[in-house]
């Protein structure tokens, strides 16, 4: 990861205030929408990162990413599976904190993961990830405090 750093500074050490918004005693501090901070320069961010829609123009990294992608606390995107499990479908595209969306059969907690009823709650057909309860019990029971 220090090679790839390295080598992009390498690229834009000459840029000096090329692609800048705002560039202040031959030192750039805001970059040109689709550009984004690397150093004091900017670079393009298409260049750097993949899956990136949005790119962070006063520093390093990306905004917002793709669907089905979300950015890391180091700004680069990752699938939200990787991030969150095999049965994470999508996630915010701005935030790294939880799944929005999981795979048939599995439902989204309040936190943010996917759960599957069945194997979380005995007995259970349903269950709100919200409130963490079973809805509808497998064998014709009413669920009693969210639980068969």
């Amino acid at each position: 990861m220090n090679f790839i750093f390295e080598a992009l500074l390498l690229v834009v050490a000459f840029a000096s205030c090329d692609n800048c918004e705002l560039c202040q005693d031959g030192k750039c501090t805001n970059c040109k929408s689709g550009f984004m901070m690397l150093g004091d320069n900017c670079v393009d961010g298409n260049t750097v990162l993949d899956y990136c829609e949005e790119f962070n123009t006063d520093k390093f990294g990306c905004k917002k990413c793709a669907r089905g992608y979300s950015p890391t606390l180091h700004g680069l995107c990752l699938k939200c599976e990787h991030l969150f499990g095999p049965d994470c479908l999508d996630c915010d595209q701005t935030r790294s904190d939880k799944c929005t969306q999981c795979r048939n059969g599995a439902i989204v907690t309040r936190e943010g993961a996917c759960i599957y009823c069945r194997k979380y709650f005995r007995q259970c057909a349903e269950c709100d990830g919200m409130t963490m309860r079973c809805t509808k019990c497998s064998n014709g029971r009413k669920p009693d405090n969210g639980f068969c």
